[in-house]
């Protein structure tokens, strides 16, 4: 009758969305600027502290990175960095590395990279402005080891849109509200309230 096939498309629903709701919360991914649907904002509330604090002769830290500005990135900084691989994709040309200072992009010119995420890697290359905040162009890079990855940090949708944390490992919750394939791996689109996320699963 109506009202029984009414109450069961009704219990079918809510079902769903909590099926939906718990693969959400599950979702624990580098979450990077790259996939912000507001990629122009990307520079928001970036500092450039080396204007006050002298560059070393050869940077150590991914924080140190991040801080320069693009012209000072775009000098070519020799950056000396032991970390872990927190994402890594050679067909896509994504790799990050994240020490105890910060996440930073890695751009491999060679395209020769062979390494997995959670690798502790030691990288030697020189500092460039990136498309969206400072990174390290590759010269060489060796695994040392296995790496723990870093615990993430959690943050809103908003957050992400700002920019500020551009390359960093983060984790976010929202329900799913679309699913579709992208080069071969799952695109979702989260929302959180009015905020809305595109996260490419890796």
């Amino acid at each position: 009758d109506q009202p029984s096939r009414a109450s069961r498309s009704k219990r079918i629903k809510i079902r769903n969305e909590r099926t939906l709701s718990n693969c959400a919360l599950k979702l624990l991914a580098l979450l990077l600027a790259l996939y912000c649907t507001c990629a122009g904002s990307m520079r928001v509330g970036a500092q450039d502290l080396s204007a006050t604090n002298p560059l070393p002769a050869k940077i150590t830290q991914a924080a140190q990175v991040l801080s320069l500005s693009p012209e000072e990135a775009r000098r070519s900084h020799p950056v000396d960095l032991t970390g872990v691989i927190t994402c890594f994709d050679q067909r896509a040309q994504l790799c990050f590395v994240q020490d105890r200072s910060a996440g930073i992009f890695v751009y491999d010119t060679n395209l020769a990279l062979r390494v997995r995420t959670g690798d502790l890697v030691e990288l030697r290359g020189v500092t460039a402005p990136g498309r969206y905040s400072p990174i390290v162009n590759l010269g060489e890079l060796k695994v040392i080891g296995k790496g723990e990855l870093p615990n993430p940090r959690r943050v809103s949708i908003e957050e992400l849109v700002s920019g500020r944390l551009d390359c960093q490992w983060v984790e976010v919750k929202g329900t799913i509200h679309r699913a579709s394939e992208n080069w071969g791996h799952l695109l979702v689109e989260l929302a959180n309230g009015s905020s809305r996320l595109k996260v490419r699963v890796l």
